[in-house]
């Protein structure tokens, strides 16, 4: 399994510099938001998960958006999943996330679309958490895209 990382996350995880790295701690009703894209270089495949943002101890997570590129040619449904490791375990898995608008969790990747999951957390985070998105198991095969940009914005309080 390749475990890919969105440009924030890269420098983040390279020490950081000025305003892109996002500070530890926690501040009482004030949003803060990890936003981070990935640019497409190869297709995806239910092997690949791709880190899209680092939230740290003490965060209560509110909403995860994801803006995703057109990955297939054909039209046929897909799933994205969020979780908080690069593989699913027990205890990793936020949920399916759902197409902007809907109530489903399946989509037309053959379009652009915005996902989203929100309400996550429950309670503060125990440590500094890495959130990933993937393909569903059930999308058992490779995109034919390989090309376009993944965005996404993660808000936490």
């Amino acid at each position: 399994m390749s475990e890919l990382k969105a440009t924030q996350v890269t420098k983040y995880d390279n020490g950081g510099s000025g305003d892109t790295v996002i500070a530890d701690g926690f501040i009482k009703s004030v949003e803060k938001v990890w936003i981070d894209s990935y640019a497409l270089t190869a297709a995806l495949t239910t092997a690949d998960s791709i880190c899209i943002g680092i939230v740290p101890a003490g965060a209560k997570i509110t909403e995860v958006v994801v803006r995703m590129p057109s990955l297939y040619t054909l039209n046929t449904l897909g799933t994205i999943l969020l979780q908080t490791g690069a593989t699913i375990a027990v205890g990793a898995y936020y949920g399916t996330m759902k197409a902007d608008g809907y109530q489903t969790t399946t989509y037309n990747p053959g379009t652009a679309w915005t996902l989203r999951l929100n309400n996550l957390q429950e309670k503060a985070l125990d440590a500094e958490q890495k959130i990933y998105i993937s393909l569903a198991t059930g999308d058992n095969k490779a995109t034919v895209k390989a090309t376009g940009t993944i965005r996404s914005i993660i808000r936490y309080t």
